[in-house]
């Protein structure tokens, strides 16, 4: 998986951003998170999220950085594909429209989906979201 990373969830309006540091990190009792999704990475990378493999305690750092008990997860993840930039930015686009709601607030729509369509390559679209 080459990083930054974004993940999707049909069912959520968000689209989470992680990099290699984060990817994985979760307070204490949410490794729910991690039940399902799809991954993209800044290679065009496509995975599913099969849930977590093992679960164990964040650093003493990471864990004050967030001022509360942080675990670390083994997430399993499968490659299904590879995608294309253009693919992937309808993907995004099709995610930001079904949530309008979520989204309308950081800016129109037809604006948010000029700046995915504008991005011109992988790590630029997946920054896009940070």
């Amino acid at each position: 998986m080459i990083f930054p990373i974004i993940i999707v969830k049909p069912e959520e309006a968000p689209i989470y951003v992680f990099t290699e540091k984060k990817f994985g990190l979760i307070s204490k009792g949410h490794k729910g998170f991690y039940n399902s999704g799809t991954i993209y990475d800044a290679a065009g990378h496509q995975y599913v999220i099969n849930g977590t493999n093992k679960v164990t305690p964040a650093t003493f750092l990471e864990s004050l950085k967030y001022f509360q008990p942080m675990q670390r997860v083994d997430v399993n993840a499968t490659f299904s594909q590879e995608v294309s930039l253009s693919a992937l930015q309808h993907e995004l686009e099709v995610h930001v429209s079904r949530h309008e709601a979520y989204w309308v607030i950081k800016d129109t729509i037809p604006e948010l989906i000029d700046t995915i369509n504008s991005a011109g390559n992988f790590t630029k679209l997946i920054k896009l979201f940070y």
